[in-house]
């Protein structure tokens, strides 16, 4: 029993492949001063701001800008990060 079970294991193992991290995309960020919102609201984008390259200054701080969608009345802000140290960084607020 002792046998198949570690060949299932290794079977299983095997299967397994990570390929790493990916190469970022472009994050889409309308910019509404360059261009007026629809009559018809439909930005109902669920991800507002996404920047995998945020650096901050040297007082640990950084200032992002960008539009909200349609219908969002509070937005919850989650961001994470590492130190140039490999120290991992992290906060999660909820702002209205």
């Amino acid at each position: 029993m002792k046998k198949v079970l570690s060949k299932v294991l290794a079977i299983a193992l095997a299967a397994i492949c990570v390929a790493g991290f990916a190469a970022c995309g472009e994050f889409y960020n309308p910019d509404y001063s360059q261009r007026k919102p629809d009559a018809q609201p439909t930005d109902y984008r669920r991800t507002l701001y996404w920047n995998p390259n945020v650096k901050l200054d040297e007082k640990g701080q950084a200032t992002v800008k960008f539009y909200n969608n349609a219908r969002t009345t509070q937005i919850s802000v989650d961001v994470a990060g590492q130190s140039q140290d490999g120290t991992l960084l992290w906060n999660d607020t909820t702002e209205q």
